[in-house]
């Protein structure tokens, strides 16, 4: 048998249900700090900048485009965030699975006994081989570039690593979401700061006016909330 397990068969699709990890706090509040920053940001350009501004086909244009970007953002976050990422328990043959859990325990079985003169590396490097390529954890065989990833709990095909601000593995079935989600997100970010940085430079727009004018509009809620709260008590 090889020292290297084969690479992934041809997997067999899986079983369609909405994946989600629930035993990470920490998944959580990255998760719940993304979608704030994501959302929190675009209210502030289109409230204060880009609505304001709203007359002619450029600035419509500007504010489409601007918002498609943003939504396409959380969207690939969530499609990333809710997509097993090609858990080899779920989407590899369960022929192939039974054969390599026969080959794992007949090896186990056939294991030479200690003996004067035993080649004890090679023995060894027999042993890490052969659990390399079966996971007791999961009972399943795991192809190469498979790996076990404790916070899933789940031998994850093409494992690239686990990303608390998605809440998931990247793997086999939601890389292309985890580089979408990089992409709108580094393209949102410099358009939001260039929104922000050329409205503060605006001749027309006196910076302090727009730093004031966000400032008292966010405060007058918060204050109007604490108002509310304290009359009532």
């Amino acid at each position: 048998m090889d020292d290297e397990p084969p690479s992934r068969p041809s997997p067999r699709p899986g079983r369609k249900r909405c994946w989600l990890i629930l035993n990470d706090p920490c998944g959580y509040v990255c998760v719940l700090c993304t979608y704030a920053m994501a959302w929190g940001t675009a209210s502030l350009v289109n409230i204060y900048i880009l609505l304001p501004r709203l007359s002619g086909t450029a600035s419509v244009l500007h504010f489409f485009w601007y918002n498609y970007i943003i939504s396409s953002l959380v969207v690939s976050h969530t499609r990333c965030m809710l997509t097993n990422p090609g858990t080899a328990k779920d989407h590899l043959d369960e022929e192939l699975n039974k054969v390599m859990r026969w080959a794992h325990t007949r090896q186990a079985q056939a294991a030479p006994k200690a003996a004067p003169g035993t080649d004890w590396e090679g023995l060894g490097r027999s042993e890490v081989n052969r659990r390399k390529w079966w996971c007791s954890k999961c009972e399943t065989f795991r192809p190469r570039h498979t790996h076990h990833c404790s916070t899933c709990r789940a031998c994850v095909l093409e494992m690239d690593h686990h990303c608390p601000w998605v809440n998931n593995c990247i793997g086999w079935r939601n890389h292309k979401y985890f580089v979408l989600f990089l992409v709108y997100a580094a393209i949102g970010s410099v358009w939001s700061s260039m929104c922000i940085i050329l409205a503060f430079f605006n001749p027309a727009e006196p910076p302090l006016q727009l730093a004031s004018e966000v400032f008292f509009n966010e405060f007058g809620v918060v204050d109007g909330l604490g108002g509310g709260v304290d009359r009532s008590g």
